[in-house]
Parts: C-alpha cells; sequence; structure tokens
C-alpha cells in the first residue's frame, strides 16, 4: 500500500511539474525572442507609429526581444513574400497588417503549423492573435459628424466626394459605414455620393481632388477611408483658394498631418482615430505575442476602440502622454 502512495505521490509532483513548465517549454533561456512584423504601408504614418510602439517594447525587453520590420509597401505580394522569409527565418511569432487576407491565408497558416504564432489585422480564424477594428463603426462615425454639418451648415444637401482603397476589403467598410453615417442624419434624396477615388495616397489624392474641385464645383464635403488621401485632397483645396468657411473635410486614422489641420480650425473638420494611441497598441499586440511565444496567458482578441476628433476634443487628445506597460509576468521571467 505504501509503494502506490510513494508511486501516486510521484506522478502528481512530475504532472505539477510538467504544468509548471509547459508554460516556457518552448522557450530556452537566454534566447532571443524574434518577431517578424510587416505593415501594409510605411508611407502612411499610421504605420511608422505601430512600428514605434514595437522599439519602445524591444528597449523595455533589453535584448530579449527582436522585431524585425518589413514594408508591404501596399503590395500583397510583398507581404506574401515577407512573411515566406519569416517562416525560413525561424522567427517565433509574426505580427501582419494584411493588405489582402486572401493573399495570405495560405502562408498565414503555414507559419502557424510551424509553431510560429501570428497575430494579424484584419482578423482571421486559426491565428493566435486577432487584431479587431470595426471598420464599418470607425466610418459611420465620420459620416454621423459629417451629416450633422450638412444639416446645420448646408442645409440638409450635399454633394459628397469619396476617396477609398476600393481594393482593400477594411477599407470597403469605413466606406459604407461613412455612408451610412451620413445618410442617418441626412435624408437620401438631398445626398449625392460621387464615385470613390481609389487611393491612400497623397498626391494622387490631390491630383484627383483638384479634378472633382473643376468638375463638381458644387462639392462641399470630402471624405476619405483614409487620412492619407484626405491630407492629399486639403492640400487641392487649400491650394484652390477657394472659400471653405462652409466646406467639410474628414477622414480616418487620426494621422499627425490631419491633427494638425484640425488643430489650426481648417477645413479638415473631423478624423476618426484610436481612442488608446497608434504607438501603444503596437507595443501592446507585440508584447501579446511575446506573452504567446512562452505559453504565457495573452489576450487572443485584440480590441482597438476609436473615437471622433474634432476641434471640439483635439486638445485633450493631445495632450495625452503616451504610456508603455511592460506584463508584470514578462519582468519576472526575464528578471527586469
Amino acid at each position: 500500500m505504501k509503494k502506490y502512495l510513494l508511486l501516486l505521490v510521484v506522478v502528481v509532483m512530475v504532472a505539477v511539474m510538467a504544468i509548471n513548465g509547459a508554460a516556457f517549454a518552448d522557450h530556452k533561456e537566454g534566447e532571443k525572442i524574434v518577431i517578424g512584423h510587416c505593415v501594409m504601408d510605411m508611407a502612411n504614418e499610421i504605420f511608422v507609429q505601430y512600428t514605434n510602439g514595437d522599439k519602445e517594447f524591444e528597449k523595455d525587453m533589453q535584448g530579449n526581444v527582436e522585431v524585425v520590420i518589413v514594408d508591404g509597401a501596399s503590395e500583397p505580394s510583398k507581404q506574401t513574400e515577407a512573411l515566406e522569409n519569416f517562416i525560413t527565418m525561424g522567427v517565433d511569432a509574426i505580427m501582419l497588417n494584411a493588405l489582402d487576407l486572401s493573399a495570405v491565408e495560405d502562408v498565414v497558416h503555414r507559419a502557424e503549423e510551424a509553431g510560429i504564432k501570428v497575430g494579424i489585422y484584419p482578423e482571421m480564424e486559426g491565428v493566435s492573435v486577432k487584431f479587431v477594428f470595426d471598420e464599418y463603426n470607425w466610418g459611420y462615425d465620420l459620416g454621423v459628424d459629417a451629416g450633422k454639418w450638412i444639416n446645420e451648415k448646408l442645409g440638409g444637401k450635399a454633394t459628397i466626394a469619396c476617396f477609398n482603397q476600393a481594393e482593400l476589403e477594411s477599407a470597403l467598410g469605413r466606406y459604407n459605414g461613412y455612408k451610412d453615417g451620413v445618410l442617418s442624419q441626412c435624408d437620401a434624396e438631398n445626398i449625392i455620393f460621387l464615385e470613390p477615388v481609389s487611393t491612400v495616397e497623397p498626391v494622387r489624392a490631390m491630383e484627383a481632388m483638384e479634378n472633382i474641385l473643376q468638375a463638381h464645383p458644387e462639392v462641399k464635403v470630402v471624405l476619405a477611408s483614409a487620412d492619407a488621401a484626405a491630407v492629399g485632397a486639403y492640400q487641392a483645396i487649400i491650394g484652390a483658394g477657394i472659400d471653405t468657411s462652409d466646406m467639410y473635410l474628414g477622414g480616418l486614422d487620426g494621422i499627425t498631418d490631419a491633427l494638425d489641420a484640425i488643430e489650426e480650425g481648417s477645413v479638415f473638420r473631423c478624423t476618426v482615430g484610436n481612442a488608446k494611441h497608434t504607438e501603444e497598441m503596437g507595443y501592446d499586440l507585440i508584447q501579446e505575442l511575446t506573452k504567446a511565444v512562452l505559453g504565457m496567458d495573452y489576450d487572443e482578441i485584440y480590441f482597438a476602440p476609436t473615437i471622433a476628433i474634432t476641434q471640439e476634443n483635439i486638445a485633450e487628445y493631445r495632450n495625452h502622454e503616451l504610456t508603455y506597460e511592460l506584463d508584470p509576468e514578462l519582468k519576472e521571467y526575464f528578471g527586469l
């Protein structure tokens, strides 16, 4: 009987040790964790901000984590190539801001099958971390603000110029959102939406806006699915030297140029940005992937709340001091 009890105790002790050690079984002590991060396009400031968050996390991890950043340059094929290279490198995790999910789906799943933890936006099944934006609500909030302007300043009637990167599913959600947001405030028979211009590049947007102003001088409202395009449209409007007292320009992302223009009290009236600043979210996402690599508890779904930024609240928004919080469990594990 005593032998059986002793055997039982040994089995239980081994099980407990296995459970306690399993969390860190895939990581060898002293071994650097390498995470590949491929963004959509570094020409868009929003992705520079994300990678700034990556770098802050690297700094806080004091050499225990390295983030390899690759620019997708708005080309799905470059993102696929980057993921293939990450797999070949044997990275521990991948963060991807995907241009086209269908283009990367196969290689993403191959990465997960190879034991690489993957975080992705837009969300995809079968990955370790889902980065979730409600793109429709982003656009909707902008449309509501624009609709209120139309009612207050334009008598409820407007011809609206639209910018949208048509090939991106996420941008389509924003586009449909801002159209519906406008129509939640205004009668549909009084609103004309022009055919959207498919670009997020400021120079192309500026050229397109110059053409719109000539072909449709009645345009008083301009909405863009990305601030980068809105900034280009802004430059065209200012360059035209027209009266903008009753015009409304709005975008999405909350980039610096947009915030500057809003703060100046210009025709740029609103941008919808992250309620939590982008650098902070970049930091958080890489941190969650690091915890996933180590087998620690982590957030499988990372949800990004948003805020409409106008002249009324921009001072408060811009005065926010960036804060980064390193997880206590990571501090303990790495002795930081």
